[in-house]
């Protein structure tokens, strides 16, 4: 059982979630389905929440990816590991 849980208000920016939503209004509208159930809209919302976090993940992983480009452009050949030698491993300050 849940004991504990973070509610989180998305604002959709990749609008997965409007779309989502509005689809499923017109199909009752167009009575194309029936009016689904709260388990069904709360899936819904939930699936729509996490496509739009997955891009805002992948936003930020592109930043982070980016900013290694620093640490790469001139690192030392102690570092490089080919299949004749082992290197080793570039420390790279995550607080900075």
């Amino acid at each position: 059982m849940i004991n504990k849980w973070v509610h989180i208000e998305c604002i959709f920016h990749t609008q997965w979630g409007l779309k989502i939503l509005n689809e499923i209004n017109n199909a009752i509208k167009e009575n194309r389905m029936e009016k689904p159930s709260e388990a069904f809209n709360d899936y819904s919302m939930s699936i729509a929440i996490r496509l739009d976090l997955i891009s805002r993940l992948l936003q930020r992983i592109t930043q982070h990816l980016g900013g290694l480009n620093e640490y790469l452009k001139d690192v030392k050949e102690d570092y490089i590991y080919t299949q004749e030698k082992e290197g080793f491993a570039l420390f790279i300050d995550c607080c900075r």
